[in-house]
């Protein structure tokens, strides 16, 4: 097996030896640089940097600040929430949706704005914008 192995050698030995001829030159190594290094320069560094502080003003950079809730998606005077129900109440929420031929949100509406009526008529007026803490 010894004797496979070095006929191998020599064969690869002898096929260099024909494509690069006798030199046993090791050719030097280059000093590794990144291409992000090589080609970042101090003006590309500054206007990183000034766009990055500018992100950071506006608030879309780094992890919001603990119990910051960003409000999305409102149209129309419209918020998204989510909440848990009970089972049979969304069940009858949808037949009356169905029976209806109106929205599961427009069925809600209706709800709220009845609950709502409703307190206020037993408790006086609610002021959104005179309450105790940032809702």
């Amino acid at each position: 097996m010894k004797k496979k192995e070095q006929d191998r050698e020599e064969g690869m030995r002898g096929g260099m030896v024909r494509l690069f001829g006798e030199t046993q030159e090791q050719p030097t190594p280059r000093p590794y640089v990144s291409l992000e290094e090589d080609q970042r320069s101090e003006e590309l560094e500054a206007a990183l940097h000034a766009h990055r502080a500018a992100l950071r003003l506006a608030g879309r950079v780094g992890r919001p600040p603990k119990g910051y809730h960003r409000p999305t998606n409102r149209r129309e005077g419209w918020e998204t929430f989510c909440n848990r129900a009970r089972v049979e109440y969304l069940k009858k929420l949808r037949v009356i949706s169905l029976q209806r031929t109106i929205t599961l949100r427009e069925v809600l509406d209706q709800a709220l704005e009845a609950y709502i009526n409703a307190y206020e008529s037993e408790h006086g007026p609610i002021d959104p914008e005179a309450a105790p803490r940032e809702i």
